[in-house]
């Protein structure tokens, strides 16, 4: 095969993921993401989403509607 450029990069097949979420969780905090989304939705109607169903073969159970 040509040699061909990856659109992607590549990751380490080991990842530490509890200092990844620490990471990703220091960048929200030092830009206030969660603030700033709450600022630019303040004039918005409110509105709730529900992900999809619980499985593929049944009916939502009552703890779902709960939680």
């Amino acid at each position: 095969m040509a040699n061909k450029q990856s659109r992607y990069n590549s990751i380490p097949s080991q990842i530490n993921f509890p200092q990844l979420e620490e990471e990703v969780l220091q960048y929200w905090r030092s830009n206030q993401i969660f603030e700033e989304v709450e600022n630019l939705r303040s004039d918005s109607p409110v509105f709730v989403f529900y992900e999809g169903p619980p499985t593929a073969n049944g009916s939502p159970g009552i703890h779902h509607v709960l939680s």
